[in-house]
């Protein structure tokens, strides 16, 4: 995974966990938030109780290897928190796992899209019904 494809900071994990999306999957949970920017990103997070330094790190690069195979759309943040039962399987099943997530996150991804789009088309009518009240100097 690129650099410029991971999360890192803080408060960006902090603040993708509050306000993001929220899915509970078998092996881990996920956080996703739309963004504006042309890049993804992923942050991974796996605690001290799935077990030491090597095997953590065992993981998270098991992950962000299956992350690289799928091709995601831009334009979201996602972080992915590691459940401890996820040291019981073999790669191959995470990597199935993980790929299905792939798939759904395309589809949640399109569905903030389809969201935001009808939140501003509902704006745009109700701005609409409301510029009929609303003195023509402040309509522009």
């Amino acid at each position: 995974m690129k650099k410029i494809n991971i999360v890192k900071k803080n408060e960006d994990f902090k603040r993708i966990i509050t306000k993001g999306y929220y899915k509970k999957y078998e092996l881990f949970n996920i956080y996703i938030e739309k963004n504006q920017e042309l890049n993804y990103h992923f942050g991974i997070s796996v605690s001290k109780k799935v077990g030491n330094a090597v095997i953590r790190n065992k993981i998270k690069r098991r992950l962000k290897s299956i992350i690289d195979k799928k091709n995601y759309q831009n334009g979201f943040n996602c972080i992915i928190i590691v459940k401890g039962a996820i040291t019981n399987y073999k790669y191959s099943y995470i990597e199935e796992r993980l790929l299905i997530l792939g798939l759904i996150l395309n589809k949640i991804q399109s569905f903030l899209y389809l969201m935001s789009y009808m939140f501003i088309f509902r704006a745009h009518n109700l701005f609409i019904k409301l510029s009929k009240y609303l003195p023509s100097a402040l309509i522009m």
